[in-house]
């Protein structure tokens, strides 16, 4: 009966701690990964470059936008207070870009900001009344002819912006 049983003489027996909480395991009795870990595990690396990236970009938008928003006015030096008299008359104009519109309206993609809101304010004299007379953005006019200074003429011009 002894002639089937394996010898166990020779190998050595690793028996339990008493606590096996003050024992870290040994590399051997470690479990292999399940294979499906090591795709989870990059897919959450990619996803925390992915939102580090996100992150750091509207960092930098806010930045931008705060920058321009604080951005120092130009302030006209006056010698005090101006007496007006008379009538008043003020030019207002609010500046946009063309993105996206292409040739529907003239000379096709312009990168400059154009005036998209022209108005002229006028106040009268005894400041009672105000007139406002708003010019449409893409007013088509017709331009007559006229001199330069060299002493030639500029064409006339139909339809011109």
């Amino acid at each position: 009966m002894s002639d089937n049983l394996p010898n166990f003489a020779s190998r050595r027996v690793i028996r339990p701690p008493a606590d096996p909480k003050k024992f870290p395991p040994r590399h051997g009795d470690l479990k292999p990964p399940a294979p499906g870990r090591k795709y989870v595990r990059w897919a959450f690396k990619g996803l925390a470059v992915v939102a580090g990236a996100a992150v750091a970009a509207a960092g930098i938008s806010a930045f931008d936008i705060y920058n321009k928003l604080n951005q120092d006015n130009i302030v006209l030096a006056t010698s005090g207070e101006v007496d007006l008299e008379g009538s008043i008359n003020f030019l207002l104009i609010g500046s946009d870009t063309r993105d996206g519109q292409g040739k529907e309206y003239g000379e096709g993609e312009v990168s400059s900001e154009l005036a998209d809101v022209i108005i002229l304010l006028h106040i009268t004299k005894d400041r009672q009344d105000a007139t406002v007379v708003s010019f449409p953005r893409d007013l088509l006019v017709s331009v007559p002819e006229c001199p330069n200074p060299e002493g030639e003429a500029f064409p006339a011009v139909d339809r011109q912006q």
